[in-house]
């Protein structure tokens, strides 16, 4: 514990790492409430072609500005500290997707446990009695155990889902992000 008395962490670090954690915030937070208010539109006595619309413009909207949000976080990044490199803000990246997938997965298992509970179960039922005489006995026991655990298995293929695409995109962002001279070399 002594040898950590002394050790300095750089401002621009913990601004970086400031800035990620709140983005994170922010993200799952983002997408979140697109969860709660597609749930909420669908529980609505709203015609399913105007809440197909209104999902699918919220989707846009979240999908897009999200995108654009990460932008503008890995801009801020590299604002921050000079030293940014591409690494810099892949990791910051994927420190916001992780981190905003938690979230966002915990936002999830509360909709389905406490928010919206009635809405899954009639999913679940529906889906039972669709696909239910279709299955033998072995496979409706398997799929009743299933879906006894679903807020669970939703939880964790969440995180999972949301950490790979936040990786993806933190890739394919970090590569123009700080941007480069490619005659810096010559001069």
């Amino acid at each position: 514990m002594e040898s950590f008395k002394n050790t300095q962490i750089p401002e621009a670090k913990l601004r970086t790492a400031n800035t990620a954690f709140i983005s994170a915030l922010i993200f799952g937070f983002i997408s979140g409430a697109y969860l709660i208010i597609t749930q909420f539109l669908s529980s609505c006595s709203i015609p399913p072609f105007v809440t197909s619309i209104l999902n699918f413009i919220l989707w846009c909207a979240k999908f897009f500005g999200c995108i654009w949000l990460m932008i503008a976080v890995m801009k801020r990044v590299v604002a921050i500290d000079s030293e940014a490199t591409g690494k810099t803000t892949f990791l910051v990246g994927l420190t916001i997707s992780f981190f905003s997938a938690v979230f966002y997965a915990g936002i999830s298992l509360l909709s389905m446990t406490v928010i919206f509970p009635d809405y899954f179960a009639t999913q679940i039922d529906s889906f039972m009695q669709i696909y239910g005489k279709m299955l033998d006995s072995n496979s409706m026991r398997a799929l009743d155990q299933m879906m006894g655990n679903l807020p669970q298995y939703t939880f964790f293929s969440n995180i999972i889902y949301c950490t790979i695409y936040g990786t993806v995109l933190s890739a394919i962002l970090s590569r123009r992000i700080p941007s480069r001279d490619p005659f810096a070399d010559i001069k």
